[in-house]
């Protein structure tokens, strides 16, 4: 919890909720998680400000704690990122997928891998990066499946970008989901997204479908891959399809709001 004292002389206190805590407590701690959770979400009814990223997560506070918080999206750093950005050519390569983010249940890259195997109508590649528990088990995966010349495992990287930038999409099959940071920096490239239809995933794309796209079964998945892919290997000149609302400049004008700072 952060608090402040506005010019005004009044104490505030304002919390950030990221994510669907009943689902992420109980992957973490099992059953015990959601207890936790619940206590984590009632406590919010103390805050002056409870923050949230959307209106998922907005409902959960609302229900175990009966206070209604402020909607504020997650955001990239846009001019940080600028400077990475590339032009780049893929005609002759494989459909490129790329996975950033925890290698944890939660998040799931273990479905991205089998169903990568069931692709066999283009030739196909994977990027794994990031680390966590089930590094061990995704490697055998790959050996088991026979597809380590169609999966490459980086490890936790710093700086992703190029790599993230020369992929035809970002996929990301978590069971539970705040606003992936991974996720918007793809789009600020131009990367059409892939997500599992959970929290509020499928707001992202409402307004413009070639965002991307979710999937509500496990067996979708490598169809809407292969679908989305081709589409995106046909752009020529990628544009940042990050959406207005996830900006920077939109975030702090939000808290800004919040502080009444002028």
């Amino acid at each position: 919890m952060n608090s402040c004292l506005n010019f005004d002389g009044k104490y505030t206190s304002f919390t950030s909720v990221r994510g669907n805590l009943l689902m992420n407590y109980f992957y973490s701690y099992g059953p015990l998680g959601i207890f936790l959770a619940c206590f984590h979400l009632f406590i919010q009814r103390f805050v002056t400000f409870p923050l949230s990223l959307n209106h998922s997560i907005s409902r959960q506070i609302k229900f175990f704690s009966g206070k209604k918080s402020l909607i504020i999206p997650n955001c990239i750093d846009e001019e940080f990122l600028e400077k990475y950005r590339k032009t780049l050519k893929n005609e002759d390569s494989p459909l490129t997928f790329v996975f950033i983010g925890d290698l944890s249940v939660r998040k799931n890259p273990l479905l991205l891998i089998n169903q990568l195997k069931k692709i066999k109508s283009h030739k196909v590649f994977l990027h794994i990066i990031g680390d966590g528990p089930l590094l061990k088990k995704i490697k055998e995966k790959v050996n088991k499946l026979e597809i380590s010349d169609k999966v490459l495992i980086h490890g936790k990287l710093r700086e992703p970008y190029e790599i993230l930038q020369k992929s035809d999409v970002f996929v990301l099959p978590s069971y539970s989901e705040g606003t992936s940071r991974a996720m918007l920096e793809a789009l600020f490239f131009g990367v059409p997204c892939l997500l599992r239809d959970v929290d509020s995933n499928k707001q992202i794309f409402d307004q413009n479908k070639f965002l991307g796209d979710v999937f509500q079964k496990d067996e979708q998945l490598h169809t809407k891959m292969l679908k989305i892919a081709i589409k995106s290997r046909k752009i020529k000149n990628r544009q940042s399809l990050l959406p207005k609302r996830f900006t920077q400049t939109n975030v702090v004008e939000r808290f800004k709001e919040i502080l009444n700072y002028e």
